[in-house]
């Protein structure tokens, strides 16, 4: 068996997972998503993001005391699907200079035999206050034959 196709079939399950998670509603407290135009970025340019407490199985046992997920939806962004993807895959470009209180940042690009999947931390202490923020985020792509969501594009 083909190790590309293999991973291939294992990106696939885990971002049908991921939009199954951005979509369930925890209960009737779900708060609204703070939304954000910008008309530099196009007339139609819309950020929608929702913050919530992370619940069961979502949580992470041995994990910080809050745990929180953070959903973006983001339309009309105004790249193409093509460039949008090439920026994402040069995700060790980014520099930590450009982020206020940024203490650490970094990257590992895949590369071709991990079909350009990466990771990416970033660490910002929130100066005066004593704590700090880490994210980890894992950017993989996968094209579906149809919209995962009935508001989507294929």
């Amino acid at each position: 068996s083909d190790p590309q196709l293999t991973k291939l079939r294992t990106l696939s399950a885990r971002m049908r997972e991921a939009v199954a998670l951005a979509t369930r509603s925890v209960g009737t407290q779900a708060p609204p998503p703070v939304v954000i135009q910008e008309p530099t970025l196009g007339e139609g340019f819309r950020l929608e993001l929702t913050m919530r407490q992370a619940v069961g199985a979502e949580r992470d046992a041995k994990g910080a005391v809050t745990q929180l997920i953070l959903i973006a939806k983001v339309m009309n962004w105004p790249l193409s699907l093509m460039n949008t993807i090439a920026v994402d895959c040069e995700c060790d470009l980014f520099q930590k200079e450009w982020i206020k209180d940024c203490k650490n940042r970094s990257a590992t690009p895949g590369g071709p035999s991990a079909i350009y999947s990466n990771i990416c931390t970033l660490q910002v202490a929130l100066s005066p206050l004593p704590i700090q923020l880490e994210e980890v985020q894992i950017r993989e792509f996968a094209v579906f034959d149809t919209p995962p969501l009935p508001d989507l594009r294929p």
